[in-house]
């Protein structure tokens, strides 16, 4: 039977919105941002569904309707949007919270107010904050209420290792809320377990993987040419680090790690593809080093272009907080990209030192409060093995295929991943129909 069209409601963080903002009014040539959030949409839409965006964008000011296809995008102004990524006093960080308190209530208004010309067969949210607006306004239309995590900070709390912030508070109620389908991204930060503790029904938790663009392969690619467009060296070899820059995804680890590397490989760049709150305290900690010839920031990279990064460099490095299992870990391998890393529980279906990969293997990584306890030897033992790499060519391409013939074998591309969602979702739809 031909499933019916249905008419989604996305409720969305301007942080999850990223450059699609740019993208979707024509102001970019491609999307950037969270591949997850993008890959949904674009599947939906694929699938012949309607999508609606809802979103407070800090990059434009009053309320905005753009349409890309059939993606529709409904922005509402952020008062105190200034406020954002900055370092708060107690007072700025109330009134930043009381600005998304408001652009969230406008977004409901704003969502309530289309819903009456075309209502939603599904409300999808990303964010706590968002969960009693998707709520109500799925139960006002008989929608089907999909909530979706991209992990989970809480496990630090659940195991006893941090105290519960006020900032947490939020997404515990979430999981009290009411919901159809609960869909947490196994990104290695236990969210199956913190999801259940806190109170969803197992009959509504799905716990998946996100899928991999598997044709992002490119063996043939003009290396030399991508150096050239970069400014290096021609036979230059690189160092990856694909990462937003801020919090956890710790890139000063990466940049203290390339400077072990340049005493035994001065010829070596590092590439850092990325944005962030901490691009600029990253940049000093480079100028401190001396890196500042070889080590190379690039900002965000369009998901067009991101894979000519991953052919063309040699190794690619990843030293995250909490998880290391992540998309860009995930592309690293698909493009037979050697990997450099930390061991730990949240990659260990996928990464094996000496087969898939070099690991850095330390009790202190993982077994401490945070694995920010990481120490100099822990990341001088990192530039040893990114050092062990490039002197090795063979090395390079062994671990490098047998970590993209491993990923190719266990993991689902974006379209599978996306149409196991997608079938979920219509008979949720369709159950509440009948």
């Amino acid at each position: 039977m031909k499933e019916k069209q249905l008419t989604v409601y996305f409720l969305c963080e301007a942080e999850l919105l990223g450059g699609y903002g740019e993208f979707l009014c024509g102001k970019a040539p491609s999307p950037q941002g969270l591949p997850p959030v993008y890959n949904t949409w674009n599947g939906y839409v694929k699938a012949g569904h309607k999508i609606h965006i809802f979103t407070q964008y800090y990059h434009y000011d009053g309320y905005s309707d753009w349409e890309y296809n059939d993606w529709q995008l409904h922005n509402v102004p952020s008062p105190f949007k200034y406020l954002r990524n900055k370092r708060l006093t107690k007072l700025g960080k109330l009134l930043y919270r009381f600005s998304r308190l408001v652009g969230l209530y406008r977004v409901w208004r704003r969502a309530l107010a289309i819903a009456r010309e075309t209502p939603p067969d599904v409300v999808y949210t990303y964010s706590p904050w968002s969960g009693l607006p998707a709520m109500h306004i799925s139960r006002k239309y008989n929608a089907a209420h999909v909530v979706r995590r991209f992990g989970t900070f809480l496990y630090d709390v659940l195991i006893g290792k941090h105290h519960i912030s006020d900032g947490w508070i939020i997404e515990i109620l979430t999981y009290k809320l009411y919901y159809d389908l609960f869909i947490m991204t196994n990104d290695g930060t236990f969210g199956d377990k913190v999801s259940l503790h806190y109170g969803c029904p197992a009959s509504k938790l799905v716990f998946w993987t996100n899928g991999v663009d598997k044709t992002m392969y490119d063996p043939d690619c003009d290396r030399e040419q991508f150096r050239k467009e970069l400014g290096l060296p021609e036979d230059c070899p690189i160092v990856l680090s694909v990462a937003r820059l801020a919090g956890m995804k710790r890139v000063d680890r990466v940049i203290e790690v390339m400077k072990h590397v340049t005493k035994s490989r001065s010829d070596a760049h590092l590439v850092i593809a990325g944005d962030g709150v901490d691009e600029g305290k990253l940049r000093q900690l480079t100028h401190e080093y001396g890196l500042d010839h070889v080590v190379h920031f690039v900002g965000a990279v369009a998901h067009s272009e991101i894979k000519n990064y991953f052919n063309a460099s040699d190794v690619y490095v990843q030293f995250f907080d909490r998880s290391n299992r992540s998309n860009p870990l995930f592309e690293a391998m698909c493009c037979a990209l050697p990997i450099v890393t930390f061991e730990g529980p949240s990659t260990g279906d996928l990464i094996f030192h000496g087969r898939t990969a070099l690991c850095v293997q330390s009790d202190k990584i993982f077994h401490e409060k945070s694995v920010s306890c990481v120490e100099g030897e822990e990341l001088e033992k990192a530039a040893q093995h990114v050092v062990s790499l490039l002197n090795d060519e063979e090395l390079r391409l062994t671990l490098g295929s047998n970590a993209r013939q491993h990923l190719i074998d266990n993991f689902q591309t974006w379209e599978e991943r996306i149409r196991m969602e997608m079938n979920t979702v219509y008979d949720l739809v369709q159950a509440r129909k009948e």
